[in-house]
């Protein structure tokens, strides 16, 4: 029952998109994927409590499995957190006018 709570906590929640420079794209609501990676977290330490636990054994293979999904997910937040980081210092360079002429396609 307790790992089926884990895994209904840890695959019950959505990324929050929150728009940026008034145009059609959006970006992850950073203290809502903050609160994400959190849950993920504490989902896996405490999958890893479960795992750990003497009868833990007949639901090793299933523990292990959704400890690799977590991890997963949880590179791929922290991955993205990192390149949006980096999109929203240069979106403004690109968006500048002289760079927009000089990189028409890049740029749009």
């Amino acid at each position: 029952a307790r790992l089926a709570a884990v895994q209904a906590d840890a695959w019950g929640s959505a990324l929050e998109l929150a728009p940026y420079g008034g145009k059609q794209m959006g970006i992850i609501d950073l203290p809502a994927t903050a609160e994400l990676r959190a849950r993920v977290d504490d989902a896996l330490a405490d999958l890893d409590a479960i795992c750990a636990s003497r009868f833990g054994s007949p639901f090793e293979s299933r523990c292990a499995g959704l400890m690799r999904q977590l991890a997963a997910v949880a590179e791929v937040l922290d991955a993205w957190v990192r390149a949006q980081a980096v999109f929203v210092r240069l979106a403004p360079l690109f968006g500048a006018a002289h760079v927009a002429r000089s990189l028409p396609k890049q740029a749009k």
